[in-house]
């Protein structure tokens, strides 16, 4: 026990990635790309972590005057995730914890019950929190055993539901989330975007028309995958180019990238509708798509060429042919492209969080630039993670498809990642003085949002991503999700208050009672305790 602290002690940058390493020798991928790999996941964890710490640094400033200047006042203080890590570890659950998820998941994999494979060892201690929940209010050791082991069995199976919707909305082929407090409000996002599409009326806000719009932004989307020798240099270098290109047309692109090599097992992943590759293609690659060789790309002009092949090719060379329609169809161009660059976003939420934090203009100035970084660079490391997550992501499908033809396994990570997502990260941020609106008026909520609120955007991922980019019921949806994250919060909060005293955990003066907007996304483990609490 004591070496799994230590362990765990340095911190998710170092245990994930040395998890990774032993993950990807394992799939037989070689010593020198698995480095590489765990180099680049723990630069892209440092980060998200450093864009993460960045952004709750400036928001909480923010979110302290918010309260003061409109003199909210709870019983119950927010004070972060970490009251739940404390009171988790304090019990004799830690050790059962990971010996149980190491025999589910491998039971589950072996048995074909997953396709998910759990690294984020670093984050099993919410599963400790929902024994710890068990356990302290009904004293069974049993009890919260079995209710772990529910948990672990319940999250894999939404991560196994996650996994295809991941990769689509994120780019992130061999990837989902296996993080509890996130991947748990899954049912509930896509059951409430399924309520608000046959209410009548709420079904059409947001919706974009089909003879404007549509034709600017839904037919003319498609997926790309770059590729050049190494998988970075030129194929970035083609990325920016085409990217440039395409937004310049309205045509929004998901581009992918990776080594020349393994283009035809990534393109299976990926599924993209056309490759672009810098270098002839290996011998015997097979595509099921179209491919071009873009290396007139980085030529300028020359480019033309290759872009007029794509266009005939993948889109058809479509144009709309009512007149009538192109100022309006240039309009919503225009407008996409301002409030649909992360930057332009970052000043505009900034600027409103700015006013009602009642910074001066210096102030304001500042927490707009700031927001704009976190929204520009948080995708970047995103990518940086995802590069070194692609090796092992190829090297997994390939072991399996050897040992267990049609098999395809994910890799289980921290739902963080899902902030390098604009969509996500914007609407998330939007919510962060609506939480504290609806603290403020919410009947029978006494807590009074701090440490977290600055990353409500992480437990909101699963109640955004249904919404397909709908703004209107993103926000909906986090609003109800947000109340019942209150309540949550606050039905936990006399159990916690009590552990963590017993516990020695340090009570901010003045608070009466703690709990956390973190603890309040757990919803299965909130669940789980109000049932195996019915047998004491």
């Amino acid at each position: 026990m004591r070496y799994i602290d230590n362990f765990l002690s340095y911190g998710a940058t170092i245990v994930v990635p040395i998890l990774i390493l032993f993950v990807a020798l394992f799939f037989r991928v070689k010593l020198l790309d698995a480095i590489k790999s765990a180099i680049a996941i723990s630069v892209g964890f440092i980060g998200i972590n450093l864009m993460i710490g960045f952004m709750v640094t400036n928001l909480g400033a923010a979110t302290k005057l918010m309260t003061e200047r409109f003199d909210i006042h709870l019983t119950v203080l927010d004070t972060g995730w970490s009251v739940g890590a404390a009171i988790s570890y304090a019990t004799p659950l830690v050790l059962w914890v990971f010996v149980l998820h190491f025999l589910i998941n491998g039971i589950m994999l072996w048995r074909n019950w997953t396709n998910v494979l759990n690294v984020d060892l670093w984050n099993y201690w919410h599963f400790i929190f929902t024994g710890a929940l068990v356990y302290y209010s009904t004293g069974s050791i049993f009890l919260s055993i079995l209710a772990i082991a529910i948990s672990i069995i319940v999250v894999l199976k939404l991560a196994d539901w996650g996994a295809p919707i991941v990769e689509k909305y994120f780019q992130m082929p061999g990837v989902t989330f296996a993080h509890l407090e996130t991947i748990n409000w899954l049912p509930v996002g896509y059951g409430l975007n399924k309520l608000w599409s046959i209410i009548p009326g709420i079904n059409k806000i947001g919706e974009r028309s089909s003879d404007s719009a549509d034709v600017a932004l839904h037919q003319t989307t498609a997926k790309c995958l770059v590729c050049c020798p190494s998988g970075v240099a030129t194929s970035s270098m083609i990325i920016k180019k085409v990217q440039k290109h395409f937004d310049d047309l309205n045509i929004q692109l998901e581009i992918s990238q990776c080594k020349l090599a393994e283009v035809e097992q990534y393109a299976q992943s990926v599924k993209p509708d056309f490759v672009i590759h810098s270098a002839a293609l290996p011998p015997g690659t097979h595509l099921d798509c179209p491919s071009f060789l873009g290396v007139k790309i980085l030529a300028g002009a020359a480019g033309n060429e290759i872009y007029d092949q794509i266009m005939e090719t993948v889109f058809h060379a479509h144009q709309p042919d009512d007149t009538s329609r192109s100022t309006n169809d240039n309009r919503i161009g225009v407008l996409y492209k301002i409030i649909g660059d992360p930057g332009i976003l970052g000043l505009l939420i900034g600027l409103g969080i700015g006013l009602l934090a009642g910074y001066d203009i210096k102030g304001t100035l500042i927490l707009m630039t700031q927001l704009a970084a976190v929204m520009i660079l948080l995708p970047m490391m995103t990518r940086k993670l995802m590069e070194g997550l692609s090796a092992i992501s190829i090297g997994a499908q390939s072991y399996m498809s050897k040992k267990f033809p049609g098999r395809k396994v994910y890799i289980g990570l921290d739902g963080a990642i899902a902030l390098g997502h604009p969509k996500i990260l914007s609407v998330g941020i939007l919510m962060v003085p609506l939480t504290l609106f609806i603290a403020a008026i919410l009947p029978g909520n006494k807590i009074l949002p701090f440490a977290d609120l600055p990353v409500i955007p992480i437990f909101l991922t699963w109640v955004i991503i249904p919404c397909a980019g709908n703004l209107f019921r993103s926000l909906l949806s986090s609003i109800v999700v947000v109340c019942c994250i209150l309540w949550i919060g606050t039905a936990m909060a006399p159990l916690i208050t009590q552990v963590a005293h017993n516990i020695g955990f340090n009570i901010p003066p003045g608070a009466s009672e703690i709990s956390s907007l973190d603890q309040g996304s757990h919803v299965l483990s909130f669940l789980l305790w109000k049932f195996f609490s019915l047998f004491h």
